[in-house]
């Protein structure tokens, strides 16, 4: 989802276009976690989603400058789409391994850059970072696979982000952690709240 609202920001789209985007253009996302349990993720509804948001422009083509981060399978490193399709582009920084499928873009096939680098910061060029750490804070409820699953990559994460935070250490970096104990990784539907819940945290540490 960052990446889309990156997307979205850096193509000159307001807030209000963004909601309506999110909204109405992914609706079905609600059904993710039935989706989840089957195996049957519609992920050429989802492109077809972003290509009628984006239709053809490139992340080089944007307003504001952007980059998107996927893993690359073929040869195990972090890949930054800087003059790809913005739909390819987000099509392959999305694919969470358990859910989606890879995205292939000229062969090579991508998955969800969080297997790298989950809080990209060392990519940005600027001195002055404002990063979000979506991560969910501590849960020990393993009562089902699924919680499990959840913990386990949350500590994963976890130090993949602290790898990056170390690497940027001569940034200046505020760090906004909001608190989406409610909100699973695949409640896309759910994004009023998760913004709600952003602006409290970011108003706690900003203002």
């Amino acid at each position: 989802m960052g990446a889309i609202v990156a997307a979205g920001i850096a193509t000159g789209k307001s807030f209000a276009e963004l909601d309506n985007i999110i909204a109405k253009e992914l609706w079905f996302s609600k059904f993710l976690e039935i989706w989840f349990w089957t195996g049957l993720i519609p992920w050429n509804k989802i492109f077809k989603c972003f290509e009628k948001i984006f239709w053809d422009m490139r992340v080089c083509d944007t307003q504001i400058p952007l980059k998107i981060v996927a893993s690359r399978l073929e040869d195990n490193k972090k890949v930054v789409f800087t003059d790809t399709r913005i739909c390819d582009a987000l099509r392959a920084s999305m694919s969470i391994p358990w859910i989606f499928e890879p995205h292939e873009i000229d062969g090579m096939h991508y998955v969800d850059g969080m297997m790298f680098e989950n809080l990209p910061i060392t990519e940005c060029s600027g001195e002055n970072i404002i990063a979000v750490s979506t991560l969910f804070t501590e849960n020990y409820d393993f009562s089902s696979t699924r919680k499990l699953m959840k913990k386990v990559a949350n500590i994963a994460l976890t130090q993949n982000e602290q790898i990056s935070l170390q690497a940027s250490e001569n940034k200046n970096i505020t760090l906004i952690r909001p608190e989406f104990d409610e909100i699973d990784f695949h409640d896309f539907h759910k994004y009023k709240s998760c913004r709600e819940i952003g602006y409290v945290a970011t108003k706690e540490i900003l203002w």
